[in-house]
């Protein structure tokens, strides 16, 4: 019985083995299988996404399709999957794009140019979204139009630059510096379309036959490059909003000159002294190219009084810029014109389709320039309800005896509370036109201030009845303007250095509330006198 139990349990044993080894053998089998299908996803949501690697071959991505709703070219990861059979096109073995029928044509060739040197500078500027982006579309050789409808391009990297929209707000400026370092340039030898649709790949033409426009333009995006340059660029974008012409004069100057220490290798803490008086000032840099990739937001640190900390080596960033590094950074040769995906296709139905694919893209991929209201540098009414009335009551008000005289040292703007029988100064009291706050940026905050006959500023801050003047050391003094949804002009003034938020009945900071309508300041902007 003994002997009959073991043999049992050693039968029992081994089916366990066997069926283990058969279910490790499975999942193997289909860790392999999936690992071998990943040249191509289609997502029925999505259309389809090309895993392709372009960028290690020796013609890098010239061929290949492009997505030109982002960039002006900068950055590889931008690129497509491939669209020209390169090896057809230098052997001349050129073929019907609709019949697929072999054709004879001459060989061609690539111009390949190795480069030196680096540093180079270009400069984008833009008063506003609008004026930047046609900037952009003016200075490089790239198709544009399907049938007198202009295609709005290279916005949609901004949103990885900046989250908060209210930055595309048509107050804001934009100004970018790319900085380059060439290693090679690659031009094909032909590169019309009437010309290259001899030479697409099969890939290409299957895609053609059984996608719909959206899933082409999904796997091979907008364009088609056909001459490029490479190597590595940095990019720097400056966002800010400018009050005058020699406003923006004063911010590019304060651009270059930090552009200038940065570059230069050593200029690190000279760089963060910039921009004193733009201390709105959003700074994101990124590099394409290199092997010390750099992507770094700076802005104005109302703590420190000066711009954040800048955590990278430039140099040595450019120096890590080699062919074995490179990425597309621009057109080969700005004569070139860089030709529509729709461009390439013969048939007449499926190129309207692309062509109406392309357009309804880039309309869902622009960024449009926004309307949006700006607190920064301007003076406005900020006043409040209180629940036993309808009235609007100031959120401050002043001696006027007192305040406003020229020999008085030290105005004594009070926060007049709705206490002892005693309202505080209504919107429409006489001389209250004259407690308008000006607001002025600092970095992600505000100090929010009502100037003096003297010309100095006295600061919104809690505490004390009287107002105490700017200091530029004083956290106290920060506040955040955090909007009340689905109420218009309506705001809460959150306390920086504490939390909490201010209350209208009290002039005490109390806990967030959005629901707490003593938590609540209707903000005016007027005009300024």
């Amino acid at each position: 019985m003994l002997l009959l139990d073991t043999v049992i349990n050693f039968i029992n044993f081994k089916i366990i083995i066997m069926k283990t080894i058969y279910f490790l053998s499975c999942v193997f089998l289909s860790l392999f299988l999936f690992s071998s299908c990943n040249d191509e996803i289609i997502n029925s949501n999505l259309g389809l996404i090309s895993t392709r690697s372009a960028g290690d071959g020796k013609y890098d991505l010239l061929g290949y399709g492009y997505d030109c709703t982002f960039s002006v070219f900068k950055g590889s990861r931008y690129g497509k999957a491939r669209i020209i059979d390169i090896d057809r096109f230098l052997s001349g073995q050129g073929r019907d794009p609709i019949t697929r029928v072999e054709k004879i044509m001459s060989p061609g060739n690539i111009n390949i140019a190795l480069l030196h040197g680096g540093g180079e500078v270009e400069a984008e500027w833009g008063a506003d979204l609008n004026e930047y982006s046609q900037g952009q579309h003016n200075r490089y050789n790239v198709k544009s139009n399907i049938n007198a409808f202009g295609l709005k391009l290279f916005t949609a990297d901004l949103k990885s630059y900046y989250s908060d929209s209210s930055r595309f707000s048509n107050a804001y400026c934009f100004y970018r510096a790319n900085i380059q370092k060439a290693t090679r340039k690659l031009t094909m030898s032909e590169v019309s379309p009437s010309y290259l649709k001899y030479f697409l790949t099969d890939e290409f033409l299957d895609n053609l036959a059984t996608y719909t426009g959206d899933q082409m333009v999904a796997k091979y995006g907008t364009h088609v490059l056909t001459d490029i340059l490479l190597g590595g660029v940095s990019s720097t974008i400056f966002n800010a909003k400018m009050t005058s012409i020699s406003n923006q004069k004063a911010f590019k100057n304060e651009a270059d000159l930090f552009i200038n220490q940065l570059s230069a290798g050593t200029g690190t803490t000279e760089a963060q002294k910039r921009f004193n008086n733009f201390k709105d000032v959003k700074i994101s840099i990124k590099t394409y190219g290199g092997t010390s990739a750099i992507d770094q937001k700076i802005s104005f640190d109302p703590f420190t009084g000066q711009l954040g900390n800048i955590s990278f080596n430039y140099t040595d960033w450019m120096n890590s810029v080699t062919q074995s590094a490179e990425q597309i950074i621009g057109i080969g040769n700005n004569t070139t014109e860089i030709c529509l995906l729709s461009d390439f296709i013969g048939n007449t139905t499926k190129k309207k389709e692309i062509e109406d694919a392309i357009i309804r893209y880039c309309e869902k991929q622009k960024v449009n320039m926004l309307s949006t209201p700006t607190f920064d540098y301007e003076e406005g009414v900020i006043y409040y309800n209180l629940a036993t009335d309808s009235k609007n009551y100031l959120l401050v008000a002043y001696d006027i005896d007192y305040s406003w005289e020229a020999h008085s040292s030290h105005p004594a703007y009070l926060n007049r509370l709705p206490i002892d029988n005693r309202n505080p100064w209504e919107i429409n009291t006489s001389g209250a036109w004259r407690v308008r706050w000006t607001f002025y940026p600092y970095g992600e905050y505000y100090r929010i201030g009502i100037k003096v006959n003297d010309g100095r500023d006295m600061a919104l801050a809690i505490g004390q009845a009287t107002l105490p003047f700017f200091n530029d050391g004083a956290s106290d003094q920060l506040w955040d303007i955090e909007s009340v949804v689905n109420q218009k002009d309506t705001y809460m003034l959150k306390h920086v250095s504490t939390g909490q938020y201010l209350c209208s009945t009290d002039h005490k900071l109390h806990p967030k509330n959005p629901n707490d309508k003593t938590l609540w300041f209707k903000i005016k902007i007027t005009s300024k006198k």
